[in-house]
């Protein structure tokens, strides 16, 4: 994964969870392709920038992918609930 989608600059971060069976999957990866994992979940979960992962790293992030997607959506309705009871 040398590239990722341009993450526009004035685009505002998501809220994500980052679950401990991510650092899990993560470890059993080869140590010289973990950083490049994290990078790449850290930068879905919070820009949506999709990452471009080479076999092992794909089959990993798509394992994980759903719970990114739910987590972000209900991060979303958190801050969406949140405006409308504060304003």
């Amino acid at each position: 994964m040398d590239e990722f989608e341009e993450t526009p600059p004035c685009l505002e971060p998501s809220n994500f969870t980052w679950f401990a069976s991510y650092t899990k999957a993560m470890e059993m990866l080869p140590a010289d392709k973990q950083a490049e994992f994290a990078i790449g979940v850290i930068r879905y979960g919070a820009y949506g920038s999709e990452p471009f992962f080479e076999y092992p790293l794909d089959f990993a992030f798509e394992l994980i992918r759903p719970n990114i997607d739910n987590s972000r959506k209900w991060s979303q309705m958190g801050k969406k609930g949140m405006e409308k009871r504060w304003g």
